[in-house]
């Protein structure tokens, strides 16, 4: 969620994530403190309730079942068995900011990181500006009384697009209440005496650094922070500290990547005792030559106020990868708001797209449609051939693999000229090339059956998610498959299957100088009417494209 120099969001009370990694950690053992109480849910069921921002994290339920928690902004969370249908506790988003059942009464809790941002200030006058929250079960949390394990709930406060602060809370329970609120990494401060709009002073004196600097953490100021005169917050070297994510590696260290738009996506590691960061403490510079900073940490990509934000960031032990997703765009319905991927096999990056470019670290010469170029995208704004309205801005997502070995992409949506939003689950499945493709439908949980090859051919809805951040619709087209393996209509080519399993194929894709690699299968499409099991197609062009195509299981 991003508060840029041309689009403010509004936050009032009334207004309206990947789990960090795979989670199995039973929920009857996060009780060893007998003076601890879980919050108690009253829920009501709903198929897309209005999470924004959604971070998904799976545990084991009693029964040994996985069970879903997604949370998102304005502390709005929901529960699930099946991914489809959502048990959701909260009447309205900040439900009950005196009592809630994830923080607790907020002026006391947050006392900290509101001193900075976030209650009744600048662009969150009259509310709060409680954003895009991150879960991860941490078993070496250290608590006051010696036992250890907690649930971590990462979260940011922001008043304006600059000044915020990342912090962590702990439970033993994912269902909160979170409480041992700790700042992590603050953004928006100056060196000297200095305001931003409002009367609030953001000397540096008000955040953690002061601090960090004195127990050598931190090797003091750096210039690079500020303008020349130290009154002005450098938004196009340092990041938005809001947005944050945390994973494990594969060796089980954690990591936080964090920030939006401002000096980009950055990362830091994470102490696991506390929760809070281990910063580089000096400045430096990766071996591809990316930005160290003593504070901020490692530079991923971005800066110079291109848009990119909601980073997340999942290690899959199948593939050996590291999966990095950030929305480009504007997050209102005319902003073009919309998801795009890389990969790496190191946490630290550098991270590549299908065309093998390394995510970008943008100049002061880069002109505003530079990120355009790079990274996989994989939405953009449609419309069903069987819908009323269209998909828009579809962002800020989660990545998650299940017990059975499903990928999942969960995110927030608007529809047409509507800013309310909806939490959608999209199914991923691994093409040849390692790389997770996007079905075209949401997610229903419904078993699809063996696929024979004999029902490929034929004609198709054909969509190309392309490269570009736009607030109109992609292309609606038609092509047809024929049974001698060519491509006509929309798009023209050749096209030959292998096997992947009983439901689903390989699929390759060969049309001009561009190959597509992604996968067959069938899906059931309720969102359209009348509703009906498809054949589907999604794959990755190595142009950075996304296609999907469909028809009717007959």
């Amino acid at each position: 969620m991003h508060l840029s120099k041309k689009r403010k969001h509004q936050i009032l009370i009334g207004g309206s994530v990947l789990a960090a990694a795979l989670l199995t950690f039973g929920l009857s053992a996060c009780s060893k403190q007998a003076q601890f109480k879980p919050s108690k849910w009253k829920t009501t069921e709903e198929d897309h309730p209005a999470i924004h921002d959604p971070s998904v994290v799976m545990v084991k339920g009693k029964n040994g079942k996985a069970h879903y928690y997604v949370f998102g902004t304005h502390v709005t969370e929901a529960e699930s068995d099946d991914l489809v249908h959502w048990n959701v506790p909260f009447k309205s988003t900040y439900d009950n900011p005196k009592n809630n059942i994830i923080l607790g009464n907020f002026a006391k809790n947050l006392k900290v990181p509101f001193k900075w941002a976030g209650h009744n200030d600048a662009d969150s006058a009259g509310g709060y500006a409680i954003w895009a929250p991150d879960v991860h079960y941490d078993p070496d949390y250290e608590w006051s009384d010696g036992s250890k394990g907690a649930y971590l709930y990462y979260f940011a406060n922001s008043s304006t697009w600059r000044r915020s602060v990342t912090s962590v809370a702990a439970s033993k329970s994912i269902k909160g209440p979170y409480t041992n609120v700790k700042p992590i990494v603050y953004s928006g401060f100056t060196k000297n005496d200095a305001t931003d709009g409002s009367d609030r002073n953001i000397k540096y004196t008000k955040t953690n650094l002061p601090k960090l600097i004195k127990e050598g953490k931190v090797s003091g100021w750096s210039n690079k922070w500020n303008n020349a005169t130290g009154t002005e917050w450098n938004h196009l070297y340092a990041p938005n500290a809001i947005d944050p994510c945390v994973f494990n590696d594969a060796h089980g260290k954690m990591w936080m990547v964090y920030g939006s738009w401002s000096g980009g996506i950055f990362l830091l590691k994470i102490n696991p005792k506390t929760g809070t960061a281990i910063y580089p403490k000096k400045d430096g510079k990766t071996k591809d030559g990316r930005i160290i900073d003593r504070y901020f940490g490692i530079k991923l990509l971005g800066g110079y106020h291109q848009s990119g934000e909601g980073p997340y960031i999942m290690y899959d032990k199948a593939t050996k990868y590291y999966y990095l997703f950030v929305t480009y765009g504007g997050l209102d319905y005319q902003g073009g708001y919309n998801m795009r991927m890389w990969r790496s096999k190191s946490p630290e990056g550098p991270y590549v797209d299908a065309k093998g470019q390394d995510a970008p670290s943008y100049t002061e010469n880069s002109d505003d449609k530079a990120n355009t170029k790079y990274g996989i995208k994989i939405s953009g704004n449609y419309k069903l051939p069987g819908m009323d309205t269209s998909y828009k801005s579809g962002g800020h997502n989660s990545f998650m693999k299940n017990n059975d070995g499903k990928y999942f992409l969960v995110y927030h949506t608007r529809f047409s000229y509507d800013n309310n939003y909806q939490l959608r689950v999209h199914e991923m499945m691994m093409n040849k090339d390692a790389w997770p493709v996007n079905l075209p439908f949401a997610y229903t949980a419904k078993k699809p059956s063996a696929l024979a090859e004999s029902k490929i051919p034929g004609k198709y809805t054909f969509y190309n998610l392309g490269t570009k951040t736009s607030a109109a619709n992609v292309p609606r087209k038609e092509v047809t498959l024929t049974s001698n393996h060519k491509i006509t209509g929309g798009m023209t080519g050749t096209w030959k299957l292998s096997k992947k399993n009983s439901t689903s194929y390989y699929l390759s894709i060969k049309s001009g100088k561009t190959n597509y690699e992604g996968v067959a299968t069938t899906q059931y499409d309720k969102e359209e009417k009348p509703a009906g099991w498809k054949v589907v197609f999604s794959a990755i062009g190595n142009n950075n494209e996304t296609i999907w195509c469909f028809k009717d299981l007959k």
